[in-house]
């Protein structure tokens, strides 16, 4: 029910915060004021013929195990309330049980997010719970009343009266989480942006499916109790709703509706739907649409991104290929000018320097021993390979350019003296 401006919401907050049912504090003020609130704008929706406030306050039924009035009809009886006849007592009987089942599913509180009790199934946007009476959107098939509610809310971007129900309730920041996505995340949203409507789709949903086997688990187990101090707070409103005219049902232009975002839909495909993208795609094993997330299925699903990745960051269109094997780089050339004799010895002298500052910076070798190890060998290579010009051609190996040591080693594995040796005896 949008918030109707027609209604004296003023007095009947001052009778509820006034209340026997307030002063004993079981659950916070706002969602006192906001049932009374409520309970108002309903009787007026059942005065002007609305269906869903026919379907709330028709009498009780025999089935137990869906009308939650049947399944109670004890409890009412030991109060003295009777919902045989219908109207708008059965209907404020209704609210003094929805009181009850407030308390017990969120304590009173409109923010209440879904349950996070470590046993519950995995959940899912169908099946999370939001709101004062935790419904979730699988909820909807329980009344044809609950999706024109949503509908109706919708439209007007709005309403529910939140700003009484939110006095004395401060949300957590879990309270503002939803699970999923689409239609079941928006209803989260709205079970807790506007509380009004979710006192409106408990209600419908409590005489189709509330019952022994029905939607609450409090009215299963009888845990909901019927609170007489709600009873007499609900007969005050109701008189006083006799005495006021009918208005229209209209928003007057000074109470602006601030539309409330709803979350865009997101489609969600399940593996069988995913399955058959792949097989259309062309993967390769194909995959067997079973509707299983097998080892191939996930395999196949990782190396369509890895591709989708790829896509993504080169702009390259195709079939997964990879940027270099449809564009490949050129090699470059090293560029090397053609030099002339001169030039080619003036490099050769430098390599020269250079090779004897390296040898001279190495750690020197006792004098008199030779250097006969792998490593003269090895440098003997490099040196001839440092040698080689430009046109490819390798230089005459020079024993001068090896230090000293190295000389004299060369000179005594070729039998040969130098100055200053003497043979060994």
């Amino acid at each position: 029910m949008l918030d109707r401006p027609t209604l004296p919401v003023d007095d009947i907050t001052r009778l509820a915060a006034n209340s026997a049912l307030a002063r004993r504090r079981l659950a916070p003020l706002g969602y006192v004021k906001g049932m009374a609130v409520m309970f108002a704008a309903v009787q007026r929706k059942l005065a002007q013929g609305d269906p869903a406030a026919l379907e709330m306050a028709k009498p009780a039924s025999s089935d137990t195990n869906r009308d939650a009035l049947a399944h109670y009809a004890s409890a009412f009886a030991a109060l003295g309330l009777r919902n045989d006849r219908g109207g708008v007592e059965t209907l404020r009987h209704l609210f003094v049980l929805m009181f009850g089942l407030g308390l017990r599913e969120s304590s009173g509180r409109y923010c209440e997010g879904y349950d996070r009790e470590p046993n519950r199934n995995r959940l899912t946007s169908e099946t999370a719970e939001a709101g004062l009476f935790q419904m979730s959107w699988d909820a909807r098939t329980i009344s044809p009343f609950i999706k024109p509610l949503c509908d109706e809310y919708q439209r007007a971007g709005g309403g529910g009266y939140k700003a009484i129900f939110a006095e004395g309730v401060t949300p957590k920041p879990k309270d503002l989480e939803t699970v999923g996505s689409g239609e079941g995340a928006a209803f989260q949203q709205m079970m807790k942006e506007m509380p009004g409507l979710a006192v409106e789709t408990a209600a419908v949903g409590l005489r189709k499916n509330g019952g022994a086997t029905g939607h609450w688990g409090p009215i299963r187990r009888h845990e909901a109790k019927l609170y007489p101090e709600a009873d007499d707070l609900l007969q005050q409103v109701q008189s006083l709703m006799s005495t006021v005219p009918q208005g229209d049902i209209v928003l007057p232009p000074d109470v602006p509706v601030v539309p409330v975002p709803m979350p865009t839909p997101v489609p969600s495909h399940d593996t069988l739907w995913v399955q058959q993208s792949l097989n259309v795609l062309g993967a390769n094993p194909p995959l067997a649409e079973d509707g299983i997330s097998g080892p191939l299925t996930m395999a196949t699903v990782a190396r369509s991104r890895r591709h989708a990745d790829c896509h993504a960051a080169t702009g390259a269109a195709g079939q997964g290929a990879r940027p270099h094997q449809d564009h490949p780089r050129p090699r470059r050339r090293r560029q090397v000018a053609a030099a002339g004799p001169g030039q080619r010895r003036a490099r050769s002298d430098h390599r020269q320097s250079a090779q004897r500052q390296e040898d001279r910076a190495r750690p020197a070798r006792r004098r008199g021993h030779a250097v006969a190890d792998a490593g003269v060998d090895l440098d003997r290579a490099r040196s001839r390979s440092r040698h080689a010009d430009a046109g490819g051609r390798t230089e005459r190996f020079c024993p001068a350019d090896l230090p000293r040591a190295d000389r004299l080693g060369r000179a005594r594995q070729d039998g040969e003296m130098v100055p200053g040796h003497r043979p060994a005896g």
